[in-house]
This record gives C-alpha cells, sequence and structure tokens, in this order.
C-alpha cells in the first residue's frame, strides 16, 4: 500500500526546488506514444475517419517544447518536494483551504492514487482543479485530460479555465459546442467528434470536456486513449455501482483519476464503495466485501433496537472505514474555512391548503385507489405523487386531459395555498430590490409559477432540460449582471447542479425532492464564494 505523507511534509517555501522521484518526461512520452497507438488503431478500424487509413501531420502549434510551455522566469514559483511547481501569482489568489486541496493532489499524484475533493458546494472546487493541473502543465508532467461533468456546466469549466489557466487548448466534446473549438486544419478530416478527440489529444497542453452522455455515447472513442488524468464533476452520478454510466467511466484508461462532489453519500454507504471504486479500485475490496464487512454491520448498528454487541461493531467499523478512506478524502465545509461569507439563514413556511385542493385531498383519501394502496394492490409511491400535486396546485392532476381547465383558467393562483404564498413572498422580495430564484422539480409546476410571476410584472429568466445547452450559462450571466432581472425559475434538476448565481440572495424551494441532497444542492446556487449579501432560503411545505 502506498505511504501517505502528511501534509506538513510538503513544503511550501517559495523558490524552492526539489528533485523528484520519477521520471515524468518519460511516462509523459510512453502516454503519448500510446495514445499515437490508439489514434492509428482507430483510422485503420475507419472510427470517424473516411478511408481509414489516412496519415495525419501533427499541427506545428501543438508541438511545443516544455519550455515553451513552461515560461523562461521560474524563480519566483512556488516548489514543492518533486519538482511540482505552480506560478506564485495564482497561488497567491488562492485560500489557505484551497492551496491545501492542491498540496493534497499532489501527493496522491506522488502516490499514483485517486482521491475525491468532496468540499461543501460553493468553495471553489473547480479552481482547485485547474490550479492542480496548470502546476503539473508549468511541471513539465501534463498529459492531455479529460474532464466529464453535467451538460450544463460544459461552458462553465471552459470559461474558468480560460479565465485561471489561459495557457491550456480547451476542446469540448458536444453537439452544441463544435463550433467553439479552435481546431487546426490539420484536425479538420473525420467525423466532427473525432477531429475534437484528436486535436486534444495531440497537444502537450489540450484538455477535452464532455459531458456524461456523451462519454457513454462515445465510450468506443474515449476509452481508446491513455488520459493523464480522468475528472468526474459532480462525481456522485456514478454512486449506483450497477449502471452503465460507471461502469463505462471505471473504463477509462488513466494513472489518476478525481472525483468532484459535495454530497459523497447521499443514501446509502454502497454510495461511497462505488466513487471510491473509481479513483482507487480495490481499495475497499469488492462490494460483496465491503457489504458484509462494512455496509451492513454500521446499519445494523444504527437501528433503534440494535443491541450492544452491534451498536459496538458498528462503531469499531465506522472507525476502521474512516481511516481507510481519510487519506483519499477530502471535505471542507464553509463553517471551517474561512472565506468570510455572509450570513445564511433557513426558513420552512406551512402553508395551508385551499378550499379546491382541500376536497380534492379528502376525496382521494377515501377513493378506491387510495384503499388499493392500503391493501398492498398499488404501489405507493404513485399515491403519493398524487397527493404532492394535489398541495402544489390542483391543475395539475387534470393535464393532458379532457378535465384541464382553459389556457386562461389554468393555473389560477387562488387555487393553490402554497402558490398564493409564493406570490406574496416574491412581491416583497422583488419590492425590497432582491433577486430570487424559484426552484420547482416538474416543468409542468414551473408553467403554473412563470405564469403567476408574468402577472407580476418583473423581468425573469427561466432555465429547463428543455433550455438549450449553448444559452444555459449565458441565461446565468445575464441574471448575475442584470440588475432589473428579479426573478429566475429554474427546475431543481438542472438548475440545481454546479451553477454560480450569486447574483441572487433569496431562494425559494416550492416542493422538495425526494433526495434531500438535491434540494441542498439548489439552495447553495447562491450561498457561495462571491456573495456579498445576507442569504434567506424559504421552503414551502
Amino acid at each position: 500500500a502506498p505511504v501517505r505523507l502528511g501534509l506538513s511534509e510538503i513544503p511550501s517555501e517559495v523558490g524552492e526546488r526539489g528533485s523528484s522521484k520519477f521520471n515524468w518526461a518519460e511516462k509523459r512520452r510512453r502516454i503519448a506514444k500510446a495514445n499515437l497507438k490508439a489514434s492509428k488503431a482507430m483510422r485503420g478500424s475507419r472510427i470517424g475517419v473516411p478511408g481509414g487509413r489516412r496519415t495525419e501531420r501533427p499541427c506545428e502549434a501543438d508541438t511545443e517544447s516544455e519550455e515553451e510551455h513552461q515560461g523562461e522566469e521560474l524563480v519566483d514559483d512556488v516548489v514543492f518536494d518533486g519538482g511540482y511547481r505552480l506560478r506564485s501569482e495564482r497561488w497567491d489568489k488562492l485560500f489557505d483551504y484551497q492551496r491545501t486541496g492542491v498540496k493534497w493532489m499532489w501527493e496522491l499524484h506522488n502516490q499514483g492514487a485517486g482521491g475525491i475533493l468532496g468540499d461543501e458546494m460553493g468553495l471553489g472546487k473547480t479552481v482547485q482543479i485547474i490550479a492542480f493541473l496548470d502546476g503539473l502543465l508549468r511541471s513539465g508532467m501534463y498529459s492531455t485530460s479529460l474532464i466529464v461533468c453535467p451538460v450544463t456546466l460544459m461552458s462553465h469549466w471552459a470559461r474558468e479555465f480560460r479565465r485561471w489557466a489561459p495557457e491550456f487548448r480547451v476542446f469540448v466534446l458536444h453537439d452544441s459546442a463544435f463550433k467553439s473549438n479552435d481546431l487546426k486544419e490539420c484536425h479538420r478530416r473525420g467525423s466532427m467528434h473525432y477531429r475534437v478527440i484528436n486535436a486534444a489529444l495531440r497537444s502537450s497542453r489540450g484538455i477535452l470536456i464532455t459531458s456524461y452522455e456523451q462519454l457513454r455515447l462515445r465510450q468506443d472513442q474515449l476509452l481508446h486513449f491513455r488520459w493523464g488524468y480522468a475528472i468526474l464533476d459532480e462525481g456522485h452520478k456514478i454512486r449506483n455501482p450497477n449502471i452503465e454510466l460507471t461502469l463505462v467511466c471505471k473504463q477509462l484508461a488513466t494513472p489518476h483519476r478525481l472525483i468532484l462532489t459535495g454530497a459523497p453519500i447521499q443514501n446509502r454507504l454502497v454510495e461511497i464503495w462505488s466513487l471510491f471504486d473509481f479513483v482507487f479500485p480495490g481499495k475497499l475490496g469488492t462490494l460483496p466485501v465491503f457489504t458484509s464487512q462494512f455496509s451492513i454491520p454500521i446499519q445494523m448498528g444504527g437501528y433503534a433496537h440494535a443491541s450492544q454487541l452491534q451498536v459496538t461493531t458498528s462503531y469499531k467499523c465506522a472507525l476502521i472505514l474512516r481511516d481507510l478512506i481519510s487519506p483519499y478524502l477530502l471535505r471542507r465545509r464553509k463553517v471551517d474555512v474561512n472565506v468570510n461569507l455572509p450570513k445564511k439563514s433557513e426558513h420552512v413556511l406551512f402553508c395551508l391548503l385551499g378550499d379546491d385542493q382541500l376536497d380534492l385531498y379528502r376525496d382521494y383519501l377515501c377513493s378506491h385507489d387510495c384503499e388499493s394502496i392500503m391493501d398492498g394492490k398499488i404501489d405507493p409511491l404513485a399515491g403519493i405523487d398524487t397527493m404532492k400535486k394535489i398541495c402544489n396546485h390542483p391543475d395539475l392532476l387534470d393535464l393532458g386531459t379532457d378535465r384541464a381547465p382553459p389556457d386562461g383558467e389554468f393555473g389560477a393562483p387562488g387555487r393553490s395555498g402554497k402558490l398564493t404564498v409564493l406570490i406574496k413572498v416574491l412581491e416583497k422580495w422583488c419590492s425590497e430590490g432582491h433577486k430570487v430564484l424559484v426552484f420547482s422539480q416538474t416543468r409542468q409546476m414551473l408553467d403554473i409559477i412563470e405564469r403567476a410571476v408574468l402577472g407580476l410584472g418583473h423581468d425573469h429568466l427561466r432555465m429547463d432540460g428543455t433550455t438549450a445547452i449553448g444559452k444555459r450559462q449565458q441565461l446565468v450571466d445575464e441574471f448575475n449582471e442584470t440588475k432589473e432581472i428579479k426573478l429566475f425559475c429554474l427546475t431543481t434538476r438542472v438548475g440545481g447542479l454546479g451553477l454560480n448565481l450569486t447574483g441572487a440572495d433569496r431562494v425559494i424551494l416550492y416542493d422538495p425532492d425526494w433526495n434531500p441532497s438535491t434540494d441542498l444542492q439548489a439552495q447553495e446556487r447562491s450561498w457561495r464564494i462571491g456573495q456579498q449579501n445576507e442569504g434567506v432560503v424559504y421552503r414551502l411545505v
């Protein structure tokens, strides 16, 4: 097992030089040689390249020497043991805990191990990753790396690279972003997907950004190559070890793997095993072994009727598991670090049902469907979903049926107690000059909310799953930068993941999600680094 080095052993003094224990230049040449071989194999098998046998000449702009992209002035660099160096001006821009994150990733790099950067949402995980990769580039240890993220965040990653480390050549592998890729003349052969992948791999400072869905669809191409780093943003997407996406991610050929997530565990302990099986395969054993030795004993000790032996066993297993994963899981919370964020308060508003809602609720409790649920003939979740729709707005029950009200009457605020409360809160906040994020679980409910918002007369924006990929970051920027736009209506699954919406200081969660961590992700969109005003979160129940 690799020996873990204490962070205190990694020097951070400016100008200190160290000698590397590994021949990183030779390692980088082996990766480049393997990628060239895989690229030829893909062309030979006619994957995306007409003719299949045509030899491509490398671009002159992609064959820069290490000295060219390291720069000439290295005296003021911050240098760690092993030869890792980072520009002092970029090091100075990082918070202390972000510097610790860079040191921690360098420690894992030396060990040849992966890790999970599990900082709470809004603490700048993206910046830490970019700073670390920039240091590898500066040190001559960088190879083309792959970043996989939710589709909404692709443009955010590309922009942050251009802001923090413009030396990188950033390529985005997605149908919506092909025009933004700077492809040289020698990369203009074959299918667009192949050309983007090939251009990134041929650059000694290339970075390829793609979505989870593109990774799944393009696995025949992406799994061919060996990447310097494979980084999964919002990596809890692979928490289920049995789905295809998880299996594809674990087949990525790379010596270094990192996961970024603000919620390493959401529901079950097995989720942490799935994440670790990506970053450090075998560290926690096989899934059956982990389940029998950790998951089940820890779960049994948490029950109210657990025996003293079960409680003791659970505690000991938890301690062992903590010691196993702690060197490879770095998690800091906002309360633990000094980021000078303003205060945030959270409130639950209990809303009375309207008359129509109350009649429908009582009627459903007396219905045959409810009786069948009690008898075990119908899935209880179906009944819960129906009652949830009644509580949100009764018109949701009639969507797509002959009983649906006319357009002019659909979503009338007076028929929903919760919607009535929402309108009153929005009127008050907007009149006080606040900017508000309104989250809902479904597009149908968001349609009703948007109708109510239009009646208020305030400028607003909307983002849901149907919003064009290329337009999403533009909407975020427009909301953050335009004072006249007071409201942003979003679905929780799309707008609540990874976006930076510090232009807002008020958040309303109209309806709770089945998974509490999803709501937590949504409300943290505004309370993050860059927020200047005190935040308020209202959860309507």
